[in-house]
């Protein structure tokens, strides 16, 4: 239970915590105008009745936008021949949903990579048939490498085009699909034909094939073939409302991509140093900012739609702002990849829940390795990486040398409820401030990272008590959140099963 504090300190931690991440997002503003004049090559003309250009930096977004545009009267046939195919003959649908998306890939990539894709799947699951974890996890190392430091070696890399871009991320997603499937049919006594059925229906579901989010195939695989609650017009006014939603989010990123040109700053990043730490931390978090509004648009448009075909899908990304714990940033931000990794990775290495520290140590080890080279094997994810699993090491050490029996019966004789989250707070602190300049490396680059690192280091000791203490109320507002979502919501996230596993 969270220990409730006085009225007038959380209202305090708040203020700081508004005030700090405004006063960031200001500096940053203020620095817009001298940037647009002196850099005009990463500004666009905008909306017209806003008096800035936009930052047209941010070529994920651009790339993702631009797909989504060119994939709409794709996902119209998707949901209209998948309807009808449920209602006259249901067991077709892992064909239908194979052949529309294959012929999305017809349409607008090279034919090779359709084969490629047939061929990695034909491959898993005989791996499956051959009922041997071992071989699954070798044949999924080897296309791992294979799509994620081949091509560095078969392709200059900064000369990408956009289409190879898109096929680096669809086999991204395409192998953790593969690998779920045959690690959780492994064992399953199932009919052949039918498990066959359910991996093209599962790999091939173009709602989520180019850019997610991952689906769990043990939930996925329970609404295939089942028919609807609602009727059509009911789930389709569902559909239309939660699409309008996120089309509002799309909004808001064009709106401030208009005030805000912390994309367009980093590239320079070196040259901003001198507008002080107020300025390049805003930098960064602005980028965190973009980042979240990101998923929450395109993994907001691919789960409207899986969900009005009453798939369950995992839950979208909370605000990072709000999160203080290394453990609760992964579990709450991209949570179908989470529960991959949790679930083929993790928990396997580790065994029984009550595992040993080493043993936990050395999973999430196994974990971030995984997670290095399948998002590209690049120096700012290795370092983000390396602090990741740093930061998560940090975490369990404390954790447990809290629950250490002589310690925890000390703290709880000597301190009260509300001392003891005060000191939970001011010890999660540091690994806060450590845990956004991370972050910091995968949204920017290692030398955004880097350089607020410098700046630390090299900054006063009031410097560094003021930004612990930023970093401590930012902990008390997440804490407090938490309170308030557990005393609030009745409802059961798909992750919470493995909620309390450490």
């Amino acid at each position: 239970m969270i220990a409730k504090l006085p009225k007038v300190e959380i209202a305090a931690y708040f203020i700081v915590w508004v005030f700090s991440f405004s006063f960031s997002f200001y500096k940053v503003y203020l620095l817009g105008v001298p940037f647009e004049t002196s850099k005009p090559n990463y500004f666009i003309d905008g909306w017209s009745i806003l008096p800035r250009r936009k930052d047209d930096s941010d070529d994920e977004w651009v790339l993702w936008t631009t797909l989504s545009v060119t994939l709409a009267p794709w996902f119209i046939v998707h949901l209209t021949l998948s309807e009808i195919t449920r209602i006259f003959f249901i067991e077709a649908i892992p064909l239908c949903y194979m052949l529309i998306t294959v012929l999305v890939l017809l349409c607008h990539f090279p034919p090779v990579l359709s084969a490629f894709l047939i061929i990695q799947l034909g491959l898993f699951f005989i791996a499956m048939l051959m009922a041997s974890k071992f071989f699954i996890w070798l044949l999924g190392i080897f296309y791992l490498l294979l799509i994620s430091v081949g091509k560095d070696v078969f392709m200059d890399t900064s000369r990408m085009t956009d289409e190879d871009r898109l096929i680096s991320v669809l086999l991204a997603w395409f192998l953790i699909r593969c690998l779920d499937f045959a690690l959780s049919e492994v064992k399953e006594s199932n009919e052949q034909c039918q498990k066959f059925l359910n991996l093209l229906a599962y790999t091939f579901y173009l709602p989520c094939f180019f850019f997610g989010p991952f689906i769990p195939y043990e939930y996925f695989k329970l609404q295939i073939y089942k028919t609807r609650h609602a009727g059509y017009k009911e789930r389709l006014l569902c559909l239309c409302i939660s699409l309008v939603k996120y089309y509002i989010y799309y909004l808001l990123f064009e709106f401030l991509s208009h005030v805000l040109y912390c994309s367009a700053m980093h590239h320079i990043i070196e040259n901003l140093v001198s507008n002080g730490l107020w300025t390049l931390s805003g930098i960064g978090i602005c980028m965190a900012n973009f980042f979240y509004l990101k998923y929450i648009v395109v993994y907001g448009f691919s789960t409207s739609i899986a969900m009005f075909e009453n798939f369950t899908t995992p839950d979208l990304p909370k605000c990072i702002y709000r999160i203080h714990l290394y453990s609760k940033m992964w579990r709450h931000f991209d949570r179908g990849f989470y529960l991959f990794i949790f679930r083929c990775i993790y928990s396997p290495v580790c065994g029984r829940r009550h595992a040993s520290i080493i043993k936990k140590s050395f999973a999430s080890f196994l974990c971030f390795l995984f997670v290095y080279i399948w998002h590209g094997g690049t120096i700012s994810v290795f370092y983000w990486s390396l602090f990741n699993f740093v930061g998560l090491l940090c975490e369990a050490i404390c954790r447990q040398f809290w629950k250490n029996q002589f310690i925890n019966r000390w703290l709880v004789t000597n301190l009260s409820q509300q001392n003891l989250r005060r000191l939970e707070a001011f010890v999660a602190s540091p690994l806060w401030v450590f845990a956004v300049i991370s972050n910091f490396m995968f949204f920017g680059g290692h030398k955004l990272g880097m350089l607020h690192f410098q700046q630390l280091l090299k900054g006063s000791l009031l410097l560094n008590i003021s930004v612990v203490m930023i970093a401590y109320c930012m902990c008390q507002v997440s804490i407090e959140t938490d309170k308030f979502e557990k005393k609030t919501s009745d409802k059961y996230l798909i992750t919470h099963k493995v909620e309390n596993v450490e």
